[in-house]
């Protein structure tokens, strides 16, 4: 009965979402669970400052046979314009991977970490002998 009440006020979309949260809750850190909230900070916050950063890219498109040519050229697109946040970044394109190259490429982006930390690491070194 219950049932056909929600169907018949046109919520059924709701209670399906209310039902699944409720059997599969989902993680407090998802990070969809506060895509709002996280655009909303992103849209306060000061203008990037120019600090080293590293953009690591897959360079083959993560689940290509499934994501359409326009979401995979929005994503390159996003990719580089991330990169273009500092002008002390640099872009790495991780020619072997997909979403995720800290598995298929590891030694690649320990490399970027080190690259990245290394100058940091010394600036320190150099700063506590003065």
């Amino acid at each position: 009965m219950l049932a056909r009440s929600v169907l018949a006020s046109g919520r059924a979309a709701d209670a399906l979402a209310f039902l699944v949260e409720r059997i599969a809750p989902p993680h407090p850190n998802a990070e969809t669970r506060h895509a709002e909230t996280s655009a909303s900070e992103l849209q306060a916050a000061p203008a990037f400052p120019p600090v080293p950063l590293t953009v690591i890219t897959g360079g083959k498109p993560a689940m290509a046979w499934a994501t359409a040519d326009k979401a995979i050229a929005l994503r390159a697109e996003h990719q580089k314009e991330l990169a273009s946040l500092s002008p002390l970044s640099k872009h790495v394109v991780a020619a072997r991977s997909g979403h995720f190259p800290q598995f298929t490429e590891p030694e690649l982006v320990i490399d970027a970490v080190r690259e990245a930390v290394n100058p940091a690491m010394h600036a320190t070194r150099e700063d506590a002998r003065a």
